[in-house]
């Protein structure tokens, strides 16, 4: 009988020790997925921060692939007199990047093969993306 309670004993620490090594493991996982989230996305960016670089801070800039340059959406140097798809302009002002379409007029066109629209001031930070 004595043996028999150890060994229940045994196994729930054993359970135990499953459920708490596999619940530290799971935070230490979605931390790392969070960083490279970060990384990926560039919520580093602070969108109340000027960026120095060669890119004009309000023009939103363009491409299609990693291997065309940026290019300009449009001759405004204020992206908000050309865009007013609203969605768009949320993203944009936040995170100083949007992936969509917009039509002729501004407002959000379709989101089928998207295009990735830069705000220059994002691309001061970093342009690799």
């Amino acid at each position: 009988m004595h043996i028999n309670r150890l060994t229940k004993l045994a196994h729930k620490a054993l359970l135990f020790t499953f459920i708490f090594g596999f619940s530290l493991f799971m935070l230490l996982y979605a931390a790392q997925k969070s960083d490279a989230a970060t990384s990926v996305q560039g919520n580093q960016y602070q969108a109340n921060h000027m960026y120095k670089g060669k890119y004009i801070s309000s023009v939103l800039y363009f491409r299609n692939s990693k291997t065309e340059p940026w290019m300009r959406m449009s001759n405004s140097d204020n992206y908000l007199d050309v865009v007013t798809c609203r969605s768009a302009l949320l993203k944009i002002k936040t995170e100083g990047l949007w992936a969509g379409h917009f039509n002729r007029d501004g407002s959000c066109g379709t989101m089928a093969e998207p295009t990735t629209f830069v705000l220059g001031n994002r691309l001061n930070l970093n342009d690799d993306l």
